[in-house]
């Protein structure tokens, strides 16, 4: 089996960030699926040391702007062959050593596409990161690692005004319903295209639902390490299920909403259950507009 990884890195933040925390972790998705064979596209305006990694360096398709990180997942689209399998990889993004193996489970029952929360965490703590956590040691670690803007899209405490999702949790459970996840690995094909400016704009609304599998519990995990000082806009008071399915109905299309259906379960066994009545009445509340 073939693997393309593509990675958009630029800039002296993202390369150090990729090189120190995201790099080995990939090293350790790769021994952990030891008969695929990867090869690596990274766009950069500054190549940059990797070790031995079979690696292709391209420039940057732009000037370095937010929507040059699309294009460079566009033009590994176009490169990748014919039945090679395509992670969609950013410099910040550390992933558990299964996330590989995992996606070819996906694959081999049917799935073309592979979806995992991606928790924002705080970048000053990467430091207590270790090269080969498994899913479940990442998710633990994300949780008690979160970035300011995850904290701000807990339901009814957060202000986040664009939440990529609702979490919801006590002191033992934390279930997330998204909105949107990491669109991570695709077997290529004729309908793999999106039209936004990043890949996990739109990509779910051009595939076919139950060809995508979506991560769920501590198969695999991903992070995505943003600093303190990254700022999101906030609203002036908390997050409130009205707020949300009015958002919801002008910003998201079905497939986000057959996203938000899924309890993503980051801490816990999943049998907390506060998430499910606040989201059930979002999504009736959208749904009924959008009829």
């Amino acid at each position: 089996m073939k693997w393309l990884l593509t990675i958009p890195c630029w800039g002296d933040f993202y390369v150090e960030t990729f090189q120190n925390f995201v790099l080995p972790s990939l090293r350790a998705a790769m021994a952990a699926l030891p008969s695929a064979d990867f090869r690596v596209i990274i766009h950069t305006n500054q190549p940059f040391d990797v070790g031995r990694l079979n690696v292709e360096f391209r420039p940057i398709l732009g000037t370095g702007d937010y929507g040059d990180f699309g294009a460079a997942h566009r033009e590994a689209i176009e490169l990748a062959e014919d039945g090679e399998r395509i992670a969609f990889l950013c410099a910040d993004m550390p992933v558990s050593r299964e996330c590989f193996l995992v996606s070819e489970l996906h694959f081999a029952v049917g799935k073309q596409f592979v979806m995992c929360a991606a928790g924002r965490c705080r970048y000053e703590d990467a430091g207590t990161l270790t090269s080969g956590m498994s899913g479940r040691g990442l998710l633990d670690w994300s949780v008690k690692h979160p970035h300011h803007s995850t904290l701000d899209c807990y339901f009814g405490a957060g202000r986040m005004a664009v939440p990529w999702g609702l979490y919801f949790g006590d002191d033992n459970n934390v279930i997330l319903r998204p909105f949107h996840l990491h669109p991570f690995a695709s077997m290529k094909g004729p309908w793999l295209s999106f039209q936004g400016v990043t890949i996990d704009q739109d990509i779910i609304d051009h595939i076919p639902q139950d060809k995508v599998g979506v991560i769920t519990n501590d198969q695999m995990a991903l992070v995505e390490l943003s600093p303190d000082w990254r700022v999101f806009a906030l609203r002036r008071q908390p997050i409130t299920a009205e707020q949300v399915a009015v958002w919801a109905v002008n910003k998201f299309s079905y497939a986000n909403r057959w996203l938000f259906r899924h309890r993503v379960i980051i801490k816990g066994d999943g049998s907390y259950t506060g998430d499910v009545d606040v989201c059930n009445n979002i999504l009736n509340e959208v749904e009924q507009v959008a009829a």
